[in-house]
């Protein structure tokens, strides 16, 4: 169950990276290592895995977040993590990503 899960997890995130923008393409991978990394330290740490709803619900979190919304009520722990997460890479990405393209 738990593998059908994550398998569920990825798919939706790499549906993302289908988008014909390149940019689209670089968070997505950014999203989906991230979200790998999140899901690995919460099994080691004992904590319940991610599910399929927490990823969707942190999606939309992030997206109101980039958008200068509040997160939606009712987010878990978990889910708010993953937002403040995915925000903190792509944020520090796209900061390194224009400071290299200044310097060309």
């Amino acid at each position: 169950m738990f593998r059908d899960e994550e398998n569920r997890i990825i798919d939706l995130l790499r549906q993302m990276q289908q988008a014909d923008d390149p940019q689209a393409c670089e968070i997505a991978s950014l999203l989906i290592e991230e979200t790998l990394v999140y899901r690995d330290w919460l099994l080691a740490s004992g904590q319940p895995a991610l599910t399929v709803g927490d990823t969707r619900a942190a999606l939309t979190g992030l997206e109101r977040l980039v958008n200068g919304e509040a997160l939606p009520d009712g987010l878990t722990e978990a889910q708010r993590t993953l937002v403040a997460r995915w925000y903190e890479r792509i944020t520090i990405e796209w900061a390194d990503s224009y400071d290299s393209r200044d310097q060309e």
